[in-house]
């Protein structure tokens, strides 16, 4: 089965650096508007964008702590969170709860 345009764009999430996934440099690539994108990947996914980007990011974490040896400080700045605080608090709702 082939893979609509569509389709194709939303694949785009993969290829890029999840601190870097922003709507707008995902709607330039899929040549859209901002707002048909949004409402596309929202069709296509359940879910707006930002809550597609925070799960990247906290999943990227979870893998970093199961298998390196960095502290809680360090990957919460290397997935873009101010603080460490921030992050534990973040990390606690949304993975603690799976």
């Amino acid at each position: 089965m082939k893979a609509t345009p569509k389709v194709r764009k939303i694949a785009l999430l993969g290829k890029f650096a999840y601190p870097e996934l922003r709507l707008n440099t995902l709607a330039d690539k899929a040549c859209m508007p901002v707002y048909h994108f949004h409402r596309i990947y929202r069709k296509f996914t359940f879910e707006p964008i930002n809550v597609t980007v925070r799960r990247m990011c906290l999943l990227k974490a979870y893998v970093m702590l199961l298998r390196s040896f960095m502290n809680q400080q360090d990957i919460a700045k290397q997935v873009q969170y101010g603080c460490a605080a921030a992050f534990n608090r973040t990390f606690t709702r949304y993975v603690c709860t799976l």
